[in-house]
């Protein structure tokens, strides 16, 4: 991945950005807070719905506007601090996400916020001052929205909810550069930190007038503390190895996934319509265990994002990821893409165990119950449905995920990760023994075709009216013969 700048003005950059989280943080738990407030008069009467609804604008656009240079940093940084190639992808690519969830709910709509926020400045301002600046951040929201928002769609759901067709997903990953990426928060500071500038003082002035500046603190404590340095020390370098290895082993998966495109014209023309058939079905059931790294690495980047964290916010933020990516594998795992569909879990694993191997069904049904534990947990659910939008429709989720994001108790976060990590291995090893059962079913299918005409021939040998001497002669050269082409098959 191509360097943008040298290593020692990234550091510097990555350095002020931890100073700039540190200084922005207050200042959106202040603006969160004021809009608690802001509801409060409203139920008592004490303000009126017009003044309550601008006030609310502009208080809940600056909250989005410092939560998204915040996240962004915080990913910036993540970046930074990978010693992993894969890391360093993984981290980026939820860059993508942010800034398109922020673009989305901010500058997408005719009747959205920034519209009527940058309305209700502008009737304000009798010198024109500010519509120069205005019609500056326009311009560059114009550009931005050329050159990635449009674009970004596919990029962004898969950042965030993976992809059923596995060589999209990985290509995304490969793909994925620093340069680029840094070029694309080049592009969305040139809007965010003049529109942060633009909302700085009205927002103050109206927490001023509300006299509310109350901050939470996070809940750290002192045996936090203790359990962050031991996994600093003891599971930071296991997970480093731990991502080499995933990685080899889903270049390799890709690879042979990629077989059936990548083999002569000649061999396909051999195997026929059916046979060409017959390998890609083999293929298809066989996604799960494909997808399975990605989660993996997904998680072990966020974990080992955490551990490297400088901070209490961007150490939250990792273990904010860590819902998203479990509720998100799970999904893919555990819920069928359509509705008339099987998951991957069902059609790939649990309803394609022989019925005779006991062993295998018992450890299904372990891993089911494990499974379907997920499915009711409103905890993951909400903390995963909160981060991923900052709006949904008329709500502006961002105070419930800073509520969410200020209790969040990290040894219960960091036991929550460990218990799905373990999971992953042993669906991997349910597959990777199905797939073993399912190829040696069809070894013996094809052996007892292509020997069969060799029976035939033993059964005409021994109906025939040749002496016994010429049959067993004729026998023992068709049981040579016999015994080499099995060989092909061992």
């Amino acid at each position: 991945m191509d360097k943008p700048i040298s290593k020692e003005s990234l550091s510097h950059l990555c350095d002020e950005m931890g100073k700039t989280i540190q200084e922005l943080f207050p200042l959106l738990q202040e603006r969160i807070h004021s809009l608690a407030t802001l509801n409060i008069l409203l139920s008592e009467g004490k303000i009126d719905q017009d003044s309550f609804n601008t006030y609310k604008n502009i208080l809940e656009l600056h909250a989005s506007v410092l939560y998204a240079i915040i996240e962004v940093e915080c990913a910036f940084r993540a970046d930074f601090h990978s010693e992993k190639v894969i890391e360093k992808r993984l981290n980026l690519k939820y860059i993508v996400f942010i800034i398109s969830e922020f673009f989305k709910a901010t500058f997408t709509s005719s009747n959205g916020i920034w519209n009527k926020v940058s309305k209700y400045l502008l009737s304000l301002d009798n010198s024109g001052d500010l519509s120069e600046t205005i019609n500056c951040i326009n311009d560059r929201v114009n550009t931005y929205q050329d050159l990635y928002y449009d674009k970004d769609k596919e990029k962004r759901d898969m950042s965030v909810h993976y992809d059923f067709d596995i060589n999209k997903l990985y290509n995304y990953l490969v793909d994925i550069s620093e340069k680029a990426e840094t070029d694309r928060v080049y592009h969305f500071l040139s809007i965010i930190l003049p529109l942060n500038k633009l909302l700085l003082i009205p927002s103050t002035i109206l927490i001023a007038g509300l006299n509310k500046d109350a901050k939470s603190e996070f809940l750290n404590t002192e045996y936090d503390d203790v359990i962050f340095k031991q996994f600093k020390n003891d599971l930071y370098p296991k997970l480093g190895d731990s991502l080499e290895s995933f990685t080899t082993t889903t270049y390799d998966n890709m690879r042979i996934y990629n077989m059936p495109e990548n083999l002569s014209k000649e061999f396909l023309s051999s195997l026929g319509d059916a046979g060409l058939a017959k390998i890609k079905e083999i293929r298809d059931n066989c996604k799960l265990g494909i997808l399975l790294p990605f989660i993996y690495l997904d998680l072990g980047t966020a974990i080992r994002g955490y551990i490297k964290s400088e901070t209490n916010i961007e150490r939250r933020w990792n273990l904010i990821r860590v819902n998203l990516i479990i509720y998100e594998g799970w999904k893919k795992i555990y819920l069928p893409e359509n509705a008339d569909e099987k998951s991957f879990w069902r059609k790939e694993i649990y309803e394609s165990i022989p019925i005779e191997n006991n062993d295998l069904k018992t450890e299904s049904d372990s891993v089911e119950q494990m499974l379907n534990s997920y499915e009711n947990n409103n905890v993951i659910k909400s903390i995963r449905h909160h981060y991923i939008h900052l709006r949904k429709k008329r709500a502006f989720n961002l105070p419930f995920l800073l509520d969410e994001l200020s209790k969040l108790n990290e040894f219960n976060e960091l036991a929550k990760v460990l218990d799905f990590i373990n999971i992953l291995p042993k669906i991997y090893k349910l597959s990777s023994a199905i797939i073993r059962i399912a190829s040696a079913k069809e070894d013996n299918k094809y052996k007892q075709e292509f020997l069969e005409p060799m029976n035939k021939l033993k059964q005409s040998i021994d109906n025939s009216n040749k002496s016994e001497k010429d049959k067993d002669d004729l026998r023992k050269l068709l049981d040579n013969g016999q015994d080499e082409l099995k060989k092909l098959f061992d």
